[in-house]
């Protein structure tokens, strides 16, 4: 299938239009679900729909340009091909400049259709495979804080195990200026440099 998983939304109030292009799309390899008005077609487009839009400008209801506002509040990157009259042309013209992603003018052959909806899942296809990368880069940096932080974390042990025994060795150190014997300060040094905690308490009682 030239699709790949993605759809077509169809819309065009007129049955016979709309059924001829879906059959020609369909041909053409295309999974595509054809809808009379952009409120029927409204509940399938959000930010992740995995596909494109085309839609007739004149329609009961809301429009295609409405269609278009709303594609730009709820799924900005979904592309969006306008179908217009002769008399619509300038519209259309407009409409592009908005964000829509190309207009076909009626009457169209089948090959105009299928060629600008072709491009416009190839656009579609290669936005979503993007998403897709940036969530697994994101995911892939989340993690690498956290490993980060535990190798941070025994480096700050590692630390504050080495102050502990520089702490006890100063206290060793005074005690030995007042006289009162040292006998602490190498043994701290080497727990410290074992990994081992060091309690100056305990060093107090060895002295």
């Amino acid at each position: 299938m030239l699709n790949d998983g993605l759809q077509v939304l169809y819309i065009e109030d007129d049955e016979l239009v709309r059924r001829a292009s879906v059959q020609s799309l369909q041909l053409a390899g295309f999974d595509v679900v054809g809808h009379a008005s952009v409120e029927s077609a409204a509940k399938s487009i959000s930010a992740d729909f995995s596909g494109v839009i085309v839609s007739d400008i004149r329609l009961p209801g809301a429009s295609g340009l409405d269609l278009l506002a709303q594609c730009h509040e709820r799924a900005p990157d979904v592309p969006v091909i306008l179908v217009t009259g002769h008399g619509d042309i300038s519209m259309a013209v407009q409409a592009m400049r908005d964000g829509a992603y190309d207009f076909i003018e009626k009457p169209f052959a089948s090959e105009r259709l299928i060629e600008t909806v072709r491009r416009a899942l190839e656009r579609r296809k290669l936005v979503l495979e993007n998403n897709a990368l940036r969530r697994e880069l994101a995911g892939q940096n989340a993690v690498a804080p956290r490993i980060i932080g535990r190798t941070g974390h025994r480096a700050g042990a590692a630390a504050h195990r080495q102050h502990c025994a520089d702490g006890c060795v100063r206290a060793d150190q005074r005690r030995h200026r007042r006289g009162q014997g040292t006998h602490c300060a190498q043994p701290a040094r080497a727990l410290a440099a074992a990994g081992q905690t060091v309690y100056c308490g305990e060093l107090r009682r060895a002295a």
